[in-house]
């Protein structure tokens, strides 16, 4: 500003020389010679530089106050909205300045806040952090911080950080400290809680009922919980920084310091189960090691954790012994079953041979007593037809009746044989369902005339005509029923029915009943029934006779047969014996020139039907 005062002060007194020349040039006071107006000219020129020059320098100041206006509105617009809370209060501590943020903070209006104290919103209990803070400031210029509690509106609390320093001012009032208010609330609640967090986390070490050990790096003790404190016997400051084998002797961690090393080297977790030294309780315990890595993968602590497993190792040892003495109990019980199941398999061994040969000798003298029975049969027929008188005739004719007795119950024993030596195999031919119940019923049509017995059937429409099985077992089963309907029902009726479940395809389950008036069967009679050599009645006065083999024997044929068998009955009221067998059906007619059924089924057995799925 000095240069462009001289500069100016030398331009008018050039103006003013240049002046007086043209102005005595003008009135002839002054010679009009070559030399004066050479000397006019350059004074006239020397006054057009410096005219040109002042023209430039005051746009030059023009230019600088714009910048200086423009950086001055920059700066308000940067103080008014900055995020943070600015304030200026002189060495009264009366506010002088303040942004908008400030404002804001303490939800005052920034005109309201102009000359009052800062001391005012700061909480009682912290107004001597200000104080110190003011009085250092001013006293050092220096930059001060501190931390404290202020009031917003007058009531609710913020912490802050104030950040500030003490400098030479333009303004009239002199200094002012300068300072920035920055809410740190979520930061100081955030500390609270999380040493809330940590007394409430050490409380529940502290009460934890294992030993709990946090290392640092070089495996020095950090924090060690009550329970550790109380097994070693140390108290906290003992063993604060220091390392294992410092507090130790070395037989008590000879197992445990190479497993705290290897969860360094290796950074993985360790666990080992010792004894702990005689001193220290001597439970067995469990430690975990557990090593924590910091962002850089590197080991910044260690976690050792003790569990007592005493209790546990005591039931172990017991369950161990109890299992060692079962496996001793259940060695020697095998070896006993062992024994026992060699005796029961040469016992069974004997009864299937005793079986074997008693079947072989009941089918040998079978065939041995049929063949003169045969005979004597014949002759008796010849004899009959003789000249004899009516005495005779009855003892001819009871000869023959206890001849055929005498060969059913040959019979009868040797199909018994038979099937016991599995020597019976089912066989399939076509046959009428309808002919082989009337001539089931025809063979025992003479004994039911005799007791004055009416003989019904009947079939189910639904039920095939032509059926594909085992003829000869099935009129079997129905004459063994037929017979014994008639020996115990002495009135009334006796009816068989027929009628069929469809299984698969043209696969039928056939279900026959034989339905008497007779004396019927009690429940614990019942429980005797299909047993060989067994009858209701086994006493000596009994009414009945028989071998005991006839159910038995139609068991046994209709489970060949893949059916069932099974009676209803109830004492003088009769019974119903029911069976089921399984067999391929036709509604068709048979005819006398069908080929059996296994020739014409593809994959069918020689004399079996193909099984149901």
């Amino acid at each position: 500003m000095t240069k462009v005062k001289a500069e100016s002060d030398h331009s008018d007194d050039l103006r003013c020389q240049a002046e007086g020349y043209l102005k005595y040039s003008q009135i002839g006071l002054v010679g009009s010679t070559k030399d004066d107006n050479k000397d006019a000219l350059v004074l006239v020129h020397e006054l057009q530089v410096h005219q040109i020059e002042l023209e430039m320098q005051n746009d030059e100041l023009k230019r600088t106050r714009l910048e200086a206006e423009d950086a001055l509105t920059k700066y308000s617009d940067l103080y008014d909205f900055a995020p943070i809370g600015l304030f200026a209060f002189d060495a009264q501590g009366l506010i002088q300045e303040v942004n908008l943020a400030g404002a804001k903070l303490l939800c005052i209006e920034r005109r309201n806040l102009m000359n009052r104290h800062f001391r005012q919103f700061v909480a009682p209990s912290d107004r001597h952090f200000l104080d110190d803070f003011c009085k250092s400031a001013f006293e050092t210029c220096i930059k001060q911080t501190c931390e404290l509690k202020l009031l917003r509106n007058g009531e609710a609390i913020i912490y802050a950080r104030i950040e500030g320093i003490a400098a030479e001012d333009s303004s009239p009032n002199g200094r002012q400290c300068r300072i920035a208010v920055i809410d740190i609330t979520e930061r100081k609640l955030a500390e609270v809680a999380l040493l809330e967090s940590d007394q409430r986390f050490k409380e529940a070490i502290d009460n934890f009922p294992n030993v709990f050990v946090i290392y640092d790096s070089d495996r020095r003790i950090i924090y060690i919980n009550i329970k550790g404190l109380q097994i070693i016997g140390r108290s906290e400051q003992e063993v604060a920084g220091r390392r294992d084998e410092e507090i130790f002797p070395p037989d008590m961690i000879n197992s445990y310091l190479p497993a705290l090393k290897r969860a360094i080297e290796t950074k993985t977790p360790q666990m080992l189960e010792r004894t702990r030294h005689v001193s220290m309780g001597g439970q067995v315990v469990i430690i975990n090691i557990i090593p924590l890595l910091d962002e850089n993968g590197n080991v910044h602590q260690l976690l050792g954790i003790t569990h007592d497993i005493t209790e546990r190792k005591r039931i172990e040892d017991e369950l161990n012994k109890a299992r060692n003495e079962l496996e001793l109990r259940v060695q020697e019980r095998t070896a006993e079953l062992v024994k026992i199941n060699e005796e029961l398999l040469r016992s069974k061994e004997a009864a299937e041979a005793a079986s074997l040969a008693k079947s072989e000798f009941m089918a040998t003298m079978g065939h041995e007593i049929r063949t003169p029975m045969n005979a004597v049969l014949g002759m008796t027929s010849l004899l009959i037809g003789t000249d004899l008188d009516d005495d005779q005739k009855d003892c001819v004719e009871t000869i023959r009746c206890s001849g055929d007795a005498l060969m059913d119950i040959v019979n009868n024993i040797l199909d018994f044989s038979k099937i016991e030596k599995k020597k019976i195999e089912p066989e399939c031919q076509h046959f009428d369902l309808a002919k082989c119940i009337e001539d089931s019923l025809d063979l025992v049509a003479v004994k039911a005339k005799e007791k004055d017995l009416k003989l019904v059937h009947f079939i189910d429409e639904n039920t095939p005509k032509t059926i594909i099985g085992d003829v000869t077992r099935i009129r079997q089963v129905l004459v063994n029923l037929l017979a014994n309907a008639v020996k115990f029902t002495d009135k009334g009726e006796i009816v068989v029915s027929a009628r069929a479940r469809q299984q698969a395809d043209d696969c039928y389950e056939i279900l026959f009943s034989v339905k008497d008036s007779g004396i019927g069967i009690t429940k614990d009679g019942m429980a005797k029934l299909f047993q060989p050599f067994s009858q209701v009645d086994m006493s000596n006065t009994r009414r009945y006779d028989g071998t005991g083999l006839g159910l038995a024997i139609s068991k046994k044929l209709v489970e060949m047969m893949r059916g069932r068998i099974w009676v209803e009955s109830e004492p003088k009221k009769g019974s119903t014996f029911y069976f089921t067998v399984l067999v391929y059906g036709s509604f068709d007619e048979p005819s006398s020139d069908q080929e059996p059924v296994y020739q014409k089924k593809a994959g069918a057995k020689t004399g079996s039907l193909p099984s149901l799925s």
